[in-house]
């Protein structure tokens, strides 16, 4: 094979010969050299394709080629001025081919997002995880999508987060699968190069305080909800399906989701019992969640049954919804009217909380409302209901002061 070299211009590299199949020989080609810019070279094919080429030995002292560019699509000068600065980086402990397969593998947050859900949270999480996951996902995608997950720094999270700073859900929603996503990208390396050393940017992200779920629901509340369902159903104003949904909420203190997912075909009546298998813990427990059939609920779930044969669907839940509707939001709109009908400030979550508020008024320990609403654990009723702890510091208090009253009249 010969070797040539020159000083490398526009008109040099047109008027270089293509070499004959017999000229290039096994390699393929030939190979003109640059005289002003150490191991910067082009390769001439007999096809008459000509590359320009890097080559150099990296730190290990192993010859490297680095293919830069292509004739044609990129100028002398341009590759010229690439070749400068890849010796400049192999000076300085560099090597350009690894890099360059480095970044070929290479995964963007959306890719990764991709995957992680595909991969990891589909076959082992519950589908309010996908859902969860998702979102994040759609929430992420316009700042951080594009950008490689090996290359996501504070500043780029920072960034992202700060439209969320007042919607403490969506912040910390983001912050914990977006910190999850990178750290299983990492440990199954995707996208990750394992020679190098990184470190999650979420670590330095604290979660913003959430807001406590407790929400005492008075007796003169309950009473205007309660009416202003009546009100609603007898009117006709809203679906009676989803006023009945709302009913079983405030009856049983699920969570809004968990009733309108509520099966037909898991009323058992003659057990007294209604199971609920797409709840938020199934996958970790594999147990279903119970509901028991008080007189009211059963004149509830009566009431949807013949709703059922009114109107002749064919449809498995409880309270009937046409299929292409979405279970995490058919009540919002039928609770908006509930609300302001009745006046009050409630979400129809805080009805959970209210449900503990009546069964601690009337007695029961943490252990019986724990196992009433099949919490995980004690901490849990603790953590998410601290009202009952202040009813009781409230009670004591009063207690308190009018022992304190006494000693004042036996003063004076």
């Amino acid at each position: 094979m010969r070797e040539n070299r020159y000083r490398f211009t526009k008109s040099l590299i047109d008027a270089l010969p293509i070499p004959t199949e017999a000229e290039a020989g096994s390699a393929g080609y030939l190979m003109y050299w640059d005289v002003a810019v150490g191991g910067f070279g082009v390769l001439v094919r007999p096809s008459g394709l000509k590359t320009f080429v890097l080559v150099y030995r990296n730190a290990q002292g192993r010859v490297r080629r680095l293919t830069i560019g292509r004739y044609g699509r990129i100028t002398v000068d341009q590759v010229r001025d690439a070749a400068k600065r890849h010796n400049g980086s192999i000076i300085l402990g560099g090597d350009p081919v690894a890099d360059k397969k480095r970044d070929r593998g290479a995964k963007t947050v959306d890719e990764v997002f991709e995957k992680y859900i595909n991969e990891h949270i589909s076959p082992n999480r519950s589908d309010n995880a996908v859902r969860s996951a998702k979102r994040v996902r759609r929430m992420v995608k316009k700042s951080l999508g594009s950008k490689y997950i090996a290359l996501l720094d504070l500043t780029d999270v920072k960034e992202c987060l700060s439209p969320y700073h007042n919607q403490r859900g969506n912040h910390n929603l983001i912050r914990t699968y977006l910190k999850a996503a990178w750290k299983w990208a990492f440990e199954n390396g995707v996208g990750f190069s394992r020679k190098e050393a990184y470190q999650n940017p979420l670590d330095a992200v604290e979660p913003l305080p959430s807001m406590s779920r407790a929400r005492e629901i008075t007796p003169i509340e309950y009473e205007k909800v309660f009416r202003s369902i009546d009100q609603l159903i007898s009117e006709r104003r809203n679906d009676p399906a989803r006023l009945l949904a709302c009913l079983f909420v405030i009856e049983t203190g699920c969570r809004p989701v968990e009733s309108v997912r509520l099966q037909r075909d898991k009323i058992f009546r003659e057990r007294g019992i209604a199971e609920l298998y797409e709840h938020k813990t199934f996958r970790k427990t594999a147990m279903p969640k119970r509901f028991y059939l008080t007189p009211t609920l059963l004149q509830i779930l009566d009431r949807a049954e013949a709703l059922h044969v009114l109107r002749g669907v064919d449809c498995d839940y409880v309270f009937p919804r046409r299929a292409n509707q979405k279970a995490s939001n058919w009540l919002a709109k039928t609770w908006d009217a509930v609300r302001k009908r009745a006046g009050v400030d409630l979400q129809l979550r805080d009805f959970r909380s209210g449900f503990i508020n009546v069964a601690d008024d009337i007695g029961m320990s943490e252990q019986q409302v724990a196992e009433l609403t099949q919490h995980a654990s004690l901490q849990t009723i603790r953590r998410h209901y601290r009202i009952l702890k202040d009813k009781r510091a409230s009670s004591n208090a009063a207690i308190v002061s009018n022992r304190l009253r006494q000693f004042r009249r036996s003063v004076s």
